[in-house]
């Protein structure tokens, strides 16, 4: 059961709430709480979760009243929301971008654009239509003849002139280095996203209520990592701009994330909701990444952390309050001339001093207070308070 501090941070649709510390107790009936609370509210819930994460989850969603869509990637369907939006000049802009999380230079990310601009020229006046760059399309143009096959039938059908013809010959030449680096890539991507399957499944066709979980496999590579999630934060904006209302939840092991959780959290800021629960966000994160990762989240929960180090930064975030504290001392007539009976009778045989104290600052909460917090007992930071709360 969650208190009613609790419940209105879980309940508030503007306010993105963080989770970290080493209770399962605590982590598991948030967790619960979150998923019922979309399915009562009609959204759309998506899970990122590492693979030794998975346990807490299967156990808790069953029976959160949200229709489970399975995990993604798979190899049954494909996930690779990049050729989307409709305006080719977006799409062209999304593969670039994971090109540069690829790590190419910015000359030849350049000469990438100017291929695929080529390419989608070129397939404009084979078809005389507009066209959108897609996986097909660049598959089709991905050897010199299928080029040079295309632009002969343009001459043959009269539809451009032999000096035209010319200076598309010229062009690709120009651009066609490109072409095996952007094949490559692909097909080093399609063993995660599997983008070559004939089935699709994306955020954006999911309806109310329903959940789907992205599980982080533990021999995923860092740049993996990256893809899947800036893939994610653009099927999240695609779905938002359809009207749908997304909430995430992001769980992260002892494995931490790197600077790619706050370019993720960056993107989806404004359009959908975020939690995200952290073994212990103290650890294992450099202090410039652990402010920038906080700074996306108005309220804080603490559960037990097993490091002292953790314990203190949590306890400095809370502040200092000023303690006055209060001493007493007694000062009694011992000489047996002034120890008479009265006085002792009724205990006027003695001086008190009562002394106030110059106010201390003080932790309001000590670091040895949040360590030895018990299974089910939680420090929650709000942005006008902070408590301590039971959970049971």
């Amino acid at each position: 059961m969650i208190g009613n501090e609790l419940t209105t941070i879980i309940n508030d649709v503007h306010c993105n709430w963080l989770v970290s510390g080493q209770d399962l107790l605590c982590r598991s009936i948030l967790l619960k709480a979150e998923l019922v609370e979309s399915a009562k509210r009609n959204y759309t819930h998506v899970l990122i979760v590492p693979e030794d994460c998975m346990n807490l989850v299967s156990t808790t969603l069953p029976t959160s009243g949200l229709v489970i869509h399975g995990a993604l990637p798979t190899y049954a369907a494909s996930y690779f929301p990049v050729f989307t939006p409709e305006l080719n000049e977006e799409r062209v802009s999304r593969f670039l971008q994971l090109l540069n999380l690829y790590g190419m230079s910015e000359s030849d990310i350049d000469r990438a654009n100017e291929y695929l601009n080529f390419i989608c020229e070129l397939e404009g006046m084979n078809n005389t239509k507009s066209v959108s760059l897609c996986s097909d399309l660049i598959k089709k143009y991905s050897s010199i003849s299928a080029v040079e096959t295309v632009i002969n039938s343009l001459v043959e059908r009269s539809i451009i002139t032999p000096s035209q013809y010319r200076q598309l010959i010229e062009k690709y030449s120009e651009v066609s280095p490109a072409a095996p680096s952007i094949e490559n890539f692909l097909n080093s991507l399609n063993n995660t996203f599997f983008w070559k399957s004939n089935r699709e499944r994306k955020i954006a066709l999911l309806g109310a209520r329903d959940c789907v979980v992205f599980m982080l496999k533990k021999n995923m590579n860092m740049a993996k990592r990256k893809y899947l999630l800036q893939m994610i934060a653009w099927d999240i904006s695609d779905a938002s701009n359809t009207g749908k209302k997304v909430v995430v939840t992001v769980l992260e092991s002892k494995k931490k994330y790197g600077e790619e959780i706050s370019l993720f959290l960056e993107q989806v800021d404004g359009y959908a909701r975020v939690s995200m629960y952290s073994d212990d966000l103290f650890m294992g994160h450099s202090e410039e990444l652990q402010e920038m990762i906080m700074s996306y989240f108005s309220n804080y929960i603490y559960s037990y952390h097993q490091s002292m180090k953790s314990c203190g930064i949590i306890s400095k975030q809370c502040g200092e309050i000023p303690v006055v504290r209060n001493s007493y001392s007694c000062d009694r007539d011992r000489r047996l001339s002034n120890n008479k009976l009265i006085d002792r009778m009724f205990n006027t045989n003695r001086v008190d001093h009562y002394v106030q104290h110059v106010p201390v600052w003080e932790p309001k909460f000590r670091e040895e207070d949040i360590h030895s917090m018990p299974p089910g007992t939680c420090l929650v930071r709000t942005k006008n308070d902070d408590f301590f709360a039971d959970i049971n």
